[in-house]
């Protein structure tokens, strides 16, 4: 395999063709312009140009904006799996969001994003616990957010000032959090 093009030196005119390709993946984002997105970030490769996490991440948003999950698997396979990018915590709840607004949600493979986490050596915290808490509470799913929450008390994962209002509108989950998370 060729190797993978260098990062962009800062200043150099890699560095600004990558900032503004980070702004255009990031309108396509908010536009949910999946196809434009992936065309974008091919084209840094094409130009020789590593994209970085701020532009795959983006890339994978869109994606995911655009309800478009297998295109946002494939880039995750692409850049992430392949150890072009470095994966962070905002990616894999990237995933776990569009996995949670299939319809139906896609319980399993949002779950099995979060068990995957560790195998790139992101730990979640109680910004990935929190969105799935949030999708159980919306579904009403007192189970899941139970089995959540233990494993969250188990990994010593430190609820924040969110995590409560995550789970405001039930209040046997709130109730379950309140007492297991000793919040």
């Amino acid at each position: 395999p060729a190797p993978a093009p260098a990062p962009a030196a800062e200043g150099s005119e890699e560095e600004v063709t990558l900032k503004d390709v980070t702004r255009k993946l990031m309108d396509c984002r908010k536009r949910k312009a999946a196809a434009n997105a992936v065309d974008l970030l091919v084209s840094l490769g094409r130009a020789g140009i590593q994209p970085d996490l701020m532009a795959s991440t983006a890339c994978l948003g869109a994606c995911v904006a655009a309800g478009k999950m297998d295109l946002a698997i494939k880039v995750f396979e692409e850049v992430f799996e392949k150890g072009v990018v470095v994966p962070d915590e905002v990616v894999f709840t990237e995933l776990i969001r569009g996995h949670l607004a299939s319809d139906p949600v896609a319980w399993a493979r949002a779950t099995g994003v979060l068990n995957r986490m560790p195998q790139y050596s992101v730990t979640p915290t109680a910004l990935t616990y929190n969105l799935l808490l949030a999708k159980c509470a919306d579904d009403n799913q007192y189970e899941r957010a139970e089995e959540l929450i233990d494993r969250m008390a188990e990994a010593e994962v430190e609820p924040d000032k969110w995590t409560l209002g995550s789970v405001k509108k039930r209040r046997s989950i709130r109730s379950y959090a309140k007492k297991v998370l000793l919040l």
